[in-house]
């Protein structure tokens, strides 16, 4: 047994005295910290629920994002596809032009030569 001292008096403690009180007061608290776990479980979960939202709105946001890529990916290389018809036409014209200015040269080269040997008294 303890001893207390209390105002120039010793005082006996008796442990089993405050048995009860003691018991009680441990069952309220753990009470408490009982609803304030299951609290914490419920906070838990609705956040659990928010999260699974967002991941769902995540996904969805994803999957337009792949939808717009592919849209944007085909529009680029049907753009493609015709840029290089264009620069294969282009291309094809040039050639032509190069031919016809060959053609002209030739013909105004042989023209020139013709007209000096007649001038010349070549032939």
């Amino acid at each position: 047994m303890k001893s207390l001292r209390k105002k120039g008096q010793i005082m006996q403690f008796d442990p089993e005295k405050y048995r009860d009180e003691r018991l009680a007061i441990l069952e309220t608290v753990v009470g408490h910290i009982n609803t304030n776990l299951q609290k914490i479980d419920q906070r838990f979960e609705k956040m659990e629920q928010r999260f699974e939202k967002i991941d769902q709105q995540f996904e969805k946001m994803e999957q337009c994002f792949d939808n717009k890529l592919n849209k944007l990916e085909t529009t680029m290389l049907s753009g493609f596809n015709e840029t290089k018809i264009g620069f294969n036409e282009i291309n094809k014209r040039m050639w032509s032009n190069f031919l016809w200015l060959l053609g002209l040269i030739l013909a105004t080269s042989g023209g020139l030569f013709t007209l000096m040997a007649h001038g010349f008294h070549w032939f």
